[in-house]
């Protein structure tokens, strides 16, 4: 703890607190956006390459906990589709994150969080469904932007 404290100072960690308990509380009523509005805010307070793995991080956290608590629910064969597919390329990906400057890794973020939650919208008004082999085209091009900017 006196590590993170002497990186990062008490005003840092305070505000960081302040954010998440602000955006989960966001994410909680709305259902969306948690981890783009954390990631902005961690964005402000320790800098854009460093808010994308600690993100991923956190949401990996935060996803694995509600997956355990929802287990029966979990439709496998839909997970297979889109897994199989992302895995490859969150890898390929990450690479490129690892060789971006900051001013591409802020541009990635921004293109994903303007165009993440309209689409999301825009999908669900329409119905779209799909069907396994469309899910593993989504879940490779996800697996693409997952890579480079939060999943």
């Amino acid at each position: 703890m006196q590590s993170l404290v002497n990186e990062f100072g008490v005003t840092t960690l305070a505000l960081i607190a302040v954010a998440a308990i602000i955006t989960s509380s966001i994410h909680g009523a709305i259902g969306v956006a948690g981890g783009i509005l954390m990631t902005a805010a961690l964005a402000l307070l320790i800098g854009v390459k460093p808010s994308v793995p600690v993100m991923s991080i956190a949401l990996i956290i935060s996803h694995g906990a509600r997956s355990l608590m929802n287990v029966r629910e979990i439709d496998f064969r839909v997970y297979a589709s889109v897994m199989l597919a992302a895995t490859p390329f969150i890898t390929m990906s990450s690479y490129l994150y690892v060789s971006f400057s900051v001013t591409m890794v802020a541009w990635v973020l921004a293109i994903v969080i303007l165009t993440s939650v309209p689409l999301r919208h825009w999908a669900k008004a329409r119905k779209i469904r799909a069907g396994h082999r469309t899910l593993a085209v989504a879940g490779a091009a996800y697996g693409t932007l997952a890579g480079v900017s939060i999943g």
